[in-house]
């Protein structure tokens, strides 16, 4: 049997389009209605399960509540913990001021020494280099 070639692409149409709809369709089915049966069972307990129950949960509580504390895995500061001993006593705000001044005197005695060492320095300099050099730019 021979076919022309309309014949072919009509046969070729029509498997390709049947495969796509197949798998459409099939698709569809795996999706489901997302809904399952579900089923109810109601369980009639007597009365002294009941009991037991709620006593057994009672003693549960005693038990959690008489057990040890749980240690906890978190790591502290262990440096925020009080210090002992006798601590150092507070200056008063006189003594701070004192102090400052001190500290200041001390830093401007430094100033001073530092500039005339650096004044020192530049004099020698100069004299290596061999006098005044000026630079224009």
């Amino acid at each position: 049997m021979s076919l022309n070639r309309g014949q072919l692409s009509l046969l070729i149409t029509l498997f390709s389009m049947s495969i796509i709809v197949l798998v459409l369709y099939n698709i569809s089915l795996g999706q489901g209605k997302g809904e399952e049966d579900e089923y109810i069972v109601e369980m009639m307990l007597a009365e002294e399960d009941i009991d037991e129950l709620i006593e057994e949960k009672e003693r549960l509580m005693e038990e959690m509540a008489n057990a040890e504390p749980i240690k906890s895995h978190m790591a502290y500061n262990e440096t925020a913990k009080p210090s002992y001993g006798n601590p150092e006593p507070l200056q008063t705000l006189e003594e701070l001021m004192a102090e400052k001044e001190a500290n200041s005197d001390s830093e401007e005695l430094t100033d001073v020494l530092s500039d005339g060492e650096y004044a020192a320095r530049v004099k020698e300099l100069k004299k290596e280099t061999g006098g005044s050099q000026t630079k224009t730019w």
